[in-house]
């Protein structure tokens, strides 16, 4: 999936660093959900306990030709495979999938520019869950739904 990165589990992941260590000894609670309302809370939430090595399931909903679904695989922060899901077939370009931190300036985007726009963002990670933005009401069939999914921390190899 990776080239030359290990995967590493998010449960892993929280355990080594501390951010979720319960009262139990043999229980790992994940990170405290947080009220996430805005883009600023958001970006800060994934710039803490995000990273800059993961991987994402990401499915676009709209009139526009290619899969619908795929995985996408970050690395550094730049985008360098996309895999798409077996029920769509076909080959996805780079260019279709976002990166969070793509989401994140093409909501920014959205909300200065777009005629209507609705986000959820993930209240442990921050990324976008669900992402729908309409540009203009008198075109029609230019929107666009967004849904990120089924996140995987990783760490480069050493």
């Amino acid at each position: 999936m990776f080239r030359s990165m290990v995967l590493i589990p998010v449960s892993f992941v929280l355990l080594a660093t501390g951010i979720a260590c319960s009262g139990s000894d043999s229980v790992l609670d994940p990170p405290e959900p947080v009220d996430v309302t805005d883009l600023e809370t958001a970006r800060e939430l994934w710039a803490t306990r995000g990273s800059e090595n993961y991987s994402i399931r990401q499915e676009r909903v709209c009139f526009c030709a290619g899969p619908r679904s795929w995985r996408a695989d970050v690395e550094s922060g730049k985008l360098v495979a996309v895999h798409a899901d077996g029920s769509d077939g076909g080959v996805v370009e780079l260019e279709s999938a976002r990166t969070v931190a793509d989401v994140f300036d093409l909501v920014e985007r959205a909300q200065a520019e777009a005629a209507e726009i609705h986000v959820e963002f993930d209240p442990v990670f921050g990324f976008a869950r669900e992402f729908y933005v309409d540009w203009n009401r008198g075109i029609a069939d230019d929107e666009t739904r967004w849904k990120m999914s089924d996140l995987v921390l990783a760490a480069p190899s050493p």
